[in-house]
């Protein structure tokens, strides 16, 4: 059986973090300090917070706030190569800004495993939260009806 795209993101990333966090040297005051092991904590912590709460001080936050910030540096880097005047003669270096988009991606597809999402799941979110916004836009949603009860039913 094969796998879809989505699932073989997923899994090219699961292995790309392997070999970053083996690689570096990035010790704090947590509890993992044999970094060859992280990735495979920090995935083992994730697939508990249904049932446990994640704080401030845990490492698994702590690294979803660095794939964050990462993650926007990535989203600036694709920002400068969109020219912000419309006169601007300058032309867009599409395959730059394309892949701009993909680490945006490989940012995004880390913080989703550690928020403990797989493919399948972002699938079934995604269609769900897909549903909701076509609601809005058929509902005339506007910022004086704004609440989030919609979102709470998405699971």
């Amino acid at each position: 059986m094969s796998q879809d795209k989505l699932e073989q993101i997923f899994s090219m990333q699961k292995e790309l973090n392997d070999i970053v966090f083996s690689k570096c040297d990035t010790r704090s005051s947590d509890e993992v300090q044999d970094y060859s092991k992280l990735s495979k904590h920090l995935l083992e912590k994730a697939k508990t917070l249904d049932d446990n709460p994640l704080f401030a001080s845990d490492t698994l936050c702590q690294w979803i706030d660095r794939m964050l910030w990462a993650m926007g540096d990535e989203v600036r880097e694709l920002q400068e190569e969109i020219p912000k005047k419309w006169w601007s003669k300058d032309p867009v270096d599409i395959q730059n800004a394309r892949v701009e988009v993909i680490d945006i991606l490989h940012f995004w597809v880390s913080v989703s495993m550690f928020l403990g999402l797989d493919a399948e799941k972002v699938f079934e979110i995604y269609k769900q939260k897909h549903s909701v916004n076509i609601k809005r836009q058929e509902t005339g949603y506007n910022k004086a009806g704004k609440t989030e009860d919609d979102n709470k039913a998405i699971v």
